[in-house]
């Protein structure tokens, strides 16, 4: 869903430039897509990815047009197949998409659309790049050691006073 503007009369015969109309144009895609590599599951940790995918996709919005046989609306109502694909990036530790699609229009609404083509930059919410690795045992902090020494120490005390405490009382 986005923005968009027509202008409907721009020196065309109807006596100059028209205004400048704002409107809304909405493309809902349902698809079902294929993915592998990056962003194909939450940890996938993959450098690069690509996903392919098919669908039904619904377009509505505004255009500017020049009047002709079988052009007389500035609406367009489109609907038909949709064919998906997208190549996923990382950026830091976030990974993006970039993707194109392109619906063939069904619709006698429009005949003059053969078919819609779009590009978008994707942000895909919660896949990391770099797997998050624990420790070596020779990577931690110095007080981690330290509080591993205070606890062998005290072991060794608890042990010597049950050793050392009498039987039977």
């Amino acid at each position: 869903m986005g923005p968009s503007y027509y202008d409907y009369s721009t020196d065309k015969g109807y006596g100059g430039p028209g205004p400048i109309r704002p409107g809304w144009m909405v493309n809902v895609p349902v698809t079902v897509n294929y993915t592998f590599g990056n962003a194909a599951t939450p940890r996938s940790y993959k450098y690069m990815g690509y996903s392919i995918g098919a669908g039904y996709a619904a377009h509505n919005g505004r255009r500017e047009v020049d009047p002709g046989p079988g052009i007389d609306t500035t609406e367009v109502h489109a609907h038909g197949l949709v064919l998906d694909g997208r190549i996923n990036f990382p950026m830091g530790n976030s990974s993006w998409s970039l993707q194109s699609s392109y619906m063939f229009n069904f619709s006698n609404n429009n005949p003059d659309v053969k078919g819609i083509f779009s590009m978008s930059l994707l942000y895909n919410i919660g896949i990391r790049i770099h797997q998050y690795r624990e420790r070596r045992h020779y990577e931690h902090p110095r007080e981690y050691y330290h509080e591993l020494d205070r606890e062998m120490r005290k072991k060794k005390k608890e042990d010597r006073r049950r050793i050392m405490a009498p039987r039977g009382s």
